[in-house]
């Protein structure tokens, strides 16, 4: 079993030590193999936002670095830790900008056979925006499930007991995740369906074959499909999600010819 571990601090501070117990935690159900991919080392240059990653097709990002390197030890994982201290209610620029240059994953997604761990630390405040934030990229990217761990670190001495609960929060989320990744059977939620069938609808309007290229070629083939692979399907969830589906098709439609 292989464990990515995303680190996005710009140092190895409070988040990379509650990652180390989370591993040595991980690592008392099975012989994970954990590995860490550290953002501050790696050559991923900064978005340029120039959106042909979305519009044509990642293969045509102009930037030329490490992007493809780390999607392939992503891949290669049975899951993906996304690590980061708050920073002003949000990821580090370092998390911020990773998520960026693989944001079309957002629009196609293909970690469907990963498991995501957030682990996220402050100070004070702002872990429930950082968390929601984090959760809401591995779904959108397709990841099958999010085991969510903030642990406040503040900058003084902890008494005792607080950090044998620290200690216990830290174990009980790699229980969890461990029980993720070790699940067989999966099937897609409600919002999986919603995500599939409304990408799927707005890439099929005649006009966004100019502007969505990629999502167009990517959806093409997957007309007939009730999600992005062979899956058994909730038929009621698939249901109320190509209704869905159809409503924003028709919407964008009407939209554009009042344009």
């Amino acid at each position: 079993m292989k464990v990515l571990a995303i680190m996005g601090s710009p140092h190895k501070g409070n988040t990379y030590k509650i990652t180390q117990q989370f591993e040595e935690n991980l690592k008392k159900y099975d012989n994970v193999d954990f590995n860490y991919l550290f953002l501050r080392e790696s050559n991923l240059k900064r978005c340029i936002g120039c959106f042909n990653c979305i519009g044509i097709g990642e293969e045509h990002c102009p930037l030329k670095d490490d992007r493809d390197n780390i999607l392939k030890q992503m891949l290669d994982s049975n899951g993906v830790v996304f690590t980061s201290p708050v920073y002003m209610f949000n990821v580090t620029a370092l998390m911020k900008n990773f998520i960026d240059r693989l944001a079309y994953n957002g629009h196609r997604p293909q970690f469907f056979k990963q498991d995501a761990m957030i682990i996220s630390t402050t100070g004070g405040m702002g872990l429930k925006q950082v968390n929601e934030y984090l959760k809401s990229v591995a779904s959108t990217w397709g990841f099958r499930s999010n085991t969510v761990l903030g642990v406040i670190t503040p900058p003084f001495k902890l008494k005792d007991k607080i950090i044998k609960k620290k200690h216990k929060e830290v174990a009980k989320a790699a229980k969890e995740f461990y029980k993720k990744l070790s699940k067989s059977n999966w099937s897609p939620s409600l919002s999986n369906l919603i995500q599939f069938t409304a990408f799927r609808a707005i890439a099929d309007v005649e006009c966004m074959v100019d502007v969505l290229t990629a999502d167009y070629n990517f959806y093409k083939p997957l007309n007939d499909k009730k999600f992005y692979f062979d899956v058994k399907v909730n038929p009621i969830k698939y249901n109320i999600a190509n209704l869905l589906g159809g409503l924003i098709k028709n919407s964008l439609r009407k939209t554009i010819k009042k344009e």
